[in-house]
């Protein structure tokens, strides 16, 4: 009957020829020194899909816009009075969301930095949207797949679902004794998942259209 023998790990990683533990150690990814740039008093930050563009939303509402490649501010997001809670880009990447502990979330085109349209009130102008649920504060929200929907949870424990196109809302589901802090939609839209605060996860149907 064959022996066979367990050799310790180390004792084999010592044994490896100098020439494969330089090898392995090149493919070591090494960051910069330095930052690219720097910012202070972010409290919510997104990437834009393609990487090129990252947006930061502050203490006090103010929301900036950066090229990632050389730290420029591209633009300001203005119109937030409170916190930004939470910032989300649309599937396409040609939108941008915000929320604030103002009780609003606004969309912004990606490329120009003006609002769009108004969603669930009468419409302020045509480059701008506004959500307001019942003036409670905002936490978190997300894009439906397809970018159709926008989902929003806020401190009264209820969940919105919007229709980014007729600025109409589509549902409201109650259900979370305490704040909604996440929500997120499954991969093929057909669900989305509702957390809050008190560690409660509750996961919703999506009405069919």
């Amino acid at each position: 009957m064959k022996k066979y023998v367990l050799i310790p790990l180390f004792l084999l990683l010592i044994s490896l020829p100098q020439s494969f533990n330089e090898h392995a150690a090149d493919t070591r990814i090494n960051l910069s020194e330095d930052p690219i740039f720097r910012t202070d008093n972010v409290w919510r930050f997104a990437y834009a899909p393609n990487g090129n563009k990252l947006v930061c939303g502050s203490v006090n509402g103010r929301i900036f816009v950066y090229d990632t490649a050389n730290g420029q501010e591209l633009a300001q997001l203005q119109g937030h009075t409170d916190r930004v809670r939470s910032i989300v880009y649309a599937p396409d990447g040609k939108t941008i969301a915000c929320g604030s502990s103002d009780g609003t979330v606004y969309l912004w085109d990606a490329e120009t930095a003006k609002l769009i349209n108004k969603i669930g009130g009468e419409r302020i102008t045509r480059e701008t949207t506004r959500i307001r649920a019942e003036h409670q504060r905002i936490w978190g929200f997300a894009y439906s797949p397809d970018g159709r929907m926008l989902a929003t949870g806020g401190a009264d424990g209820s969940v919105y679902l919007w229709d980014t196109e007729t600025a109409k809302p589509i549902a409201k589901r109650n259900g979370h004794p305490v704040t909604v802090t996440n929500i997120f939609f499954s991969p093929n839209g057909k669900t989305l998942i509702s957390k809050s605060s008190d560690g409660r996860l509750f996961l919703w149907r999506i009405p069919s259209q």
